[in-house]
Order: structure tokens, then sequence, then C-alpha cells
């Protein structure tokens, strides 16, 4: 309820949850160079190198907002994955 609060009166661009991602980032995957089998600490290794081509290159607010938003994408995605692997295992 907090976050809705912190929303309000803000454009959906401005949004930062892991359903929100630009149109220049629609595969998550893509925009972090990395394949859909990476394990986590990949995955991490790609999203602080990106971040580091981000400023290198100027640093703008949409490409720092592209790289975020794509890393929480497939961060979450990695998590349901497991959670469902867990779910099998019971």
């Amino acid at each position: 309820k907090k976050r809705k609060e912190e929303l309000k009166g803000k454009p959906p661009d401005d949004y930062d949850n892991v359903t929100t991602i630009s149109k220049a980032s629609k595969n998550p995957y893509r925009v972090l160079g990395i394949s859909q089998s990476a394990s986590p600490r990949e995955l991490y290794g790609s999203y602080k190198r990106r971040l580091r081509e981000a400023e290198r290159a100027g640093g703008s607010d949409r490409a720092f907002s592209d790289v975020g938003n794509a890393y929480r994408r497939v961060k979450a995605d990695m998590k349901r994955q497991e959670a469902r692997r867990l779910r099998r295992r019971v």
C-alpha cells in the first residue's frame, strides 16, 4: 500500500517494478546479454557489467532504467522457477 502511495501522480515510465519495462528492452535477457539458462552469478555479473557500460556511455537515466528493470525481471523469473522446482520435489 505504501508503494502505491509513492507512485501516485507519477507517469507510468517512472514505475520501478518487475512488470514494467520500456519498449526498448522487451527481452530482458537480450538487454543483459545472457542466455535463459544463465546462473544467478552470471546474471549478477552481466548486470554489473551493463551498468558500467551505461555509465561510460554517458549514463542516461533510460539506460540505467532498462538495465535495472531487465535485471529485476530475470531475477524474479529465476526465483519463480526455483520455487516451482522445489514444489515439485515435495
